[in-house]
């Protein structure tokens, strides 16, 4: 007897079929998606190169805080207190270091 089974109406089979779509849609834009990402990531990582900014802005953090320097060498940036200090580092420790008033090897 076919009739003895449990029904499923209409309505519940269409509503069943449009989530079960969805879902596969869902699935199916997903190796889209990751290769979007991955194209993302090679393109970040070949337009900047991570290594080479990270050693220059080391490079440029250390010389701030060990080599510009002011008062005959015995104050670096972290000493400046007040407005005085300021103007005196930038005159004596950092316009020195990155406009070089003489040649370098002389």
């Amino acid at each position: 007897n076919l009739n003895a089974g449990p029904t499923v109406t209409r309505h519940d089979f269409l509503k069943f079929l449009t989530i079960d779509i969805a879902q596969e849609e869902s699935c199916m834009s997903l190796p889209f998606a990751i290769v979007c990402l991955l194209v993302f990531i090679l393109t970040v990582n070949l337009h900047e190169q991570v290594d080479l900014v990270y050693s220059l802005e080391a490079s440029i953090k250390n010389e701030l805080q060990n080599g510009m320097c002011f008062e005959r060498c015995t104050k670096n940036y972290a000493d400046v207190m007040n407005i005085p200090d300021f103007w005196q580092w930038m005159e004596e420790g950092f316009v020195e270091k990155i406009w070089v008033r003489q040649d370098y090897n002389a």
